[in-house]
């Protein structure tokens, strides 16, 4: 039943990306990770944290793009921790500057940090 139950949850899983139902194909992907974390199989882990890597850095995006930016930061920081779970480093990479790029996009932050550049001593 194991491996029938990881099958449906990835097969759900990409259909849903296809419908642009986001947080069900998560849920799936999530559901798929949790079984093979409890069996202990590596190689459907791998797979589980990529499709997750993938479907949080689309929702992030979308999320930037209509001007969620703490959401989007919240769904970055997730494909962030997918990617380096699943030893992706230009996936973790891409969301550590998105991060930045939505923390700016905020208005919290600076290049140099939080507050006015001048004030810092920089011109």
């Amino acid at each position: 039943w194991l491996a029938g139950e990881l099958e449906a949850n990835l097969a759900l899983g990409v259909v849903y990306e296809e419908l642009s139902e986001t947080e069900a194909a998560i849920e799936c992907y999530e559901r798929r990770l949790s079984l093979a974390s409890d069996n202990q199989l590596t190689l459907e882990k791998d797979t589980a944290y990529q499709n997750l890597t993938t479907v949080y850095m689309r929702q992030a995006e979308v999320q930037e793009t209509s001007g969620q930016s703490d959401a989007a930061i919240a769904s970055y920081n997730k494909c962030l921790s997918a990617a380096e779970r699943s030893g992706d480093n230009a996936i973790s990479a891409r969301a550590n500057y998105r991060i930045g790029v939505a923390g700016l996009g905020r208005g919290g932050l600076t290049p140099f940090g939080r507050g006015d550049a001048k004030a810092q001593g920089h011109k």
